[in-house]
Formats: C-alpha cells, sequence, structure tokens
C-alpha cells in the first residue's frame, strides 16, 4: 500500500511537520477522515484520492485559523455603549483612528475609578506610585504662601479639578477646617464614579465638609461657571478660590496651553491656581529603567478600555518610550495582530482596522522643564507666585497676571 511520509506531505501542502502529526493524530481521535495505514508502528497517511482531498479541506480549515489568529474582527461589548454616551464614543473613534490614541480622560469612568484607587494604595504600599505622598508634602511646604494670600478672606473654597481619591489634598483641608477658613470643597471630575471614590474618602475623614461635586470635562471648557457661582452664593461672605489641579494631572492633557488658559479664564484677581508636574532636567535619567518601567500592577487600570473594545490586551505587548522633541515619555500598547473594530451605535455604524505592530497609546506624562514650566504660565497670562520642588516633583501656585472682564452668569 502506498503512503505519505510526513515530510511528503508538509513539502507538498506547504505546511510543518507538526501540522501533519495533529492530522494523523485527530484522525485517530476521528475528528477528521483521513485514512491510515500502519508502518514500523508509525501511523502513516495512505496515498489515494480521498485522502488527498481531506488534507486540501484540512489545509483550508487551517488557513481560516491562522487568518483569524492573525486578524480579528471584534465588536465592543455592550458595556461600552453604557458606559460612554455618544459624544464620547465619537471621541474615541476618532482619537483611535488618529493617531491610535485612547483619551487618558477616560480610564477613570466606570470601573477604572476603583481601578486607580487600588492602583494608588497598592503603589504607595510598595513604593511605584509616589506621588500622593510627595504633593501633600510640599502643599505643607507652601502653607506660609497660601496663609498669606487667604488672610484677607473670611472663607475659602476648594475646586478640585480631578480629585483622584482625595488624598493628596487630606492634610490641607485638615489645616483649613481647624482654622475655620474653609467655606466648601467641590470636586469636578469627568467620572462619577471617581467623584463617588473621593467623596467616600473625605467624608469618612472630615465629615463636617462641606462636600460637593460637579461633572466637568476640563479639557473642552473652562470651569469659570463652577467658580463664579462658587464665589458668590453670599454675597455677606468675603470669599477666595483656590483651584487645584493636582496628581501631576497637567503632564497627561494633549493641549496644555488651552487647559492652562481654561483656568485663567476661571480666576478672580486674587484667587489661587495651584497644580503639579515632574521636572526632568536629567538626560541620563530617562533611560533608566526605573524611569522606563511599567509597573504590572498598573496594567488594569490602563487597559480596561481596550479590552472591553474587543483587543486582547495579554497577547499585546506594552511598550515605553521617549519622545526627546516632545519631551514625553508614552507607554504604548503594541498590538499583536490586525483588528478591526465594528461600532454600532444610535444610527451610526464604522469600521475601523488597526494593524499589527500598531502602538495604541495608553499612558502619556510631559516631562517639564524650568524653561518650559515659565513658558506654559507666561503663555497662559497668568503670574508665578512660587514653585516648590521635593526631588523631581513640583507644585506652583499662580494668580492671573492681567485681569480680564468677568461673565456674568444668571444663577
Amino acid at each position: 500500500m502506498h503512503y505519505f511520509t510526513n515530510t511528503n506531505i508538509a513539502d507538498l501542502y506547504n505546511v510543518s511537520k507538526g501540522t501533519v502529526t495533529n492530522w494523523i493524530n485527530g484522525s485517530q481521535e476521528n475528528k477528521n477522515n483521513l485514512q491510515l495505514t500502519k508502518v514500523n508502528n508509525k501511523f502513516r497517511i495512505v496515498k489515494n484520492t480521498h485522502n488527498e482531498a481531506e488534507i486540501a479541506r484540512l489545509r483550508q480549515i487551517g488557513e481560516i485559523h491562522k487568518n483569524k489568529s492573525f486578524h480579528s474582527v471584534v465588536t465592543p461589548d455592550p458595556l461600552f455603549y453604557k458606559i460612554f454616551n455618544e459624544e464620547q464614543v465619537i471621541e474615541i473613534i476618532n482619537s483611535l483612528e488618529t493617531p491610535n490614541i485612547i483619551p487618558l480622560k477616560f480610564r477613570y469612568l466606570n470601573e477604572g475609578a476603583k481601578l486607580f484607587d487600588k492602583m494608588v494604595l497598592d503603589g504607595l504600599e510598595q513604593g511605584y506610585f509616589p506621588y500622593p505622598d510627595k504633593e501633600s508634602n510640599l502643599l505643607s511646604q507652601s502653607l506660609n504662601t497660601i496663609q498669606e494670600k487667604i488672610k484677607n478672606y473670611d472663607k475659602v473654597n476648594i475646586i478640585d479639578i480631578g480629585p483622584g481619591n482625595g488624598l493628596v489634598v487630606k492634610d490641607l483641608i485638615s489645616y483649613l477646617l481647624e482654622s475655620n477658613k474653609i467655606n466648601k470643597y467641590i470636586a469636578v471630575d469627568l467620572s462619577k464614579e471617581m467623584i463617588e471614590v473621593c467623596k467616600t474618602n473625605l467624608t469618612s475623614w472630615f465629615p463636617n465638609l462641606n462636600f460637593q461635586s460637579e461633572i466637568h470635562d476640563i479639557e473642552k471648557e473652562p470651569v469659570d461657571k463652577i467658580c463664579f457661582k462658587a464665589k458668590n452664593e453670599n454675597s455677606q461672605i468675603k470669599t477666595i478660590n483656590i483651584i487645584l489641579f493636582l496628581g501631576c494631572t497637567i503632564s497627561h492633557v494633549r493641549d496644555r496651553s488651552r487647559v492652562l488658559k481654561h483656568f485663567r479664564d476661571s480666576l478672580d484677581q486674587d484667587d489661587l491656581f495651584i497644580f503639579s508636574g515632574v521636572f526632568d532636567d536629567n538626560i541620563e535619567s530617562r533611560t533608566e529603567s526605573k524611569y522606563m518601567s511599567y509597573p504590572s500592577n498598573t496594567v488594569p487600570f490602563s487597559t480596561w478600555i481596550p479590552k472591553i473594545l474587543g483587543i486582547d490586551t495579554k497577547e499585546s505587548k506594552i511598550v515605553t518610550n521617549f519622545n526627546q522633541f516632545k519631551q514625553t515619555k508614552t507607554h504604548t500598547l503594541n498590538l499583536d495582530k490586525d483588528y478591526t473594530i465594528n461600532f454600532n451605535f444610535s444610527e451610526y455604524s464604522k469600521s475601523i482596522t488597526l494593524k499589527k505592530g500598531d502602538q495604541i497609546l495608553i499612558h502619556r506624562f510631559y516631562l517639564y522643564s524650568i524653561k518650559s514650566l515659565v513658558e506654559d504660565i507666561v503663555k497662559a497670562d497668568l503670574k508665578l507666585v512660587q514653585t516648590t520642588v521635593n526631588d523631581v516633583f513640583f507644585i506652583t501656585i499662580c494668580q492671573i497676571d492681567n485681569l480680564k472682564e468677568k461673565i456674568s452668569f444668571d444663577l
């Protein structure tokens, strides 16, 4: 009886010897229709027209599976459309298509809030996420300046943009409460879930705190109306606003100049704007492993949106880069295969294609130099009051430079 050797079939049909072995094993398990014969205690595939047709069929099935392994057609999890409204879905599609970015601000929505809180607490305990302690210390070091600026006012409103879990401002709020200075604390965030995490923490630490909140996208518009309402609800009380933008959040936004101008347009003459960031004047530090690393504990927070979009985040590799021209450190999800993502929402349908090797931005961090910090402040028509530095972290206090005409609102 004539038969094929495994090498014969591998060469004739352009498959691996391992694939041929799998076919033979599959025939013994009745998973295909190959006819076998035993030669020297080894099973071989009989050479006949029936088996030639069956081999062609098995090879075609293999090609289909092979194509699937290199190209996935996916649709977002239904949860995606429950989390994000129509405007946000469109923003994600446009950003994902060009230039392969999922807007970082959306990471804090829904389950992202709890993932962020866990990441911060784990990071503080394990030492890879030091900024809450660093910034809290910097705020404490800045208290003398803050005291001087608020001394002629009866009360202070804290408008905290992107408050996180509230850890950074804990000591500042404690001081203002003890001084009987605080009027209200307003948490402003795009994520209602993140606001809830902050509220739970702050109200447990300070049961008498007047905690309020606003859902707002600072990248799209100023917080001037929020600030105006807070300051003018009681004309009998002389009140000053302190706008906080901590957590090095300025380093994550795409257009820093626009966001800083939004804050400038939300200030009155004596109001304070306090923001934080990271200095990097040491070029060599950018390539050190401790700088370029991406702790595994941070992965769930950064990849939950790609995951519900249908991307296999476990197989895709996280890549770290530094763009010297933009002074920006990035972490990207390097795709392991081609993807077609089919979006269907409202009356719209949209498909986008991502190629193997495309890098989806999941984290961006702009590093300031002293020069670029001053330039950003000047461009936004702000004046620098004080910058306090701890290691590479800094907190800067600013005020309005030239008083602009303020817009009144009907309350």
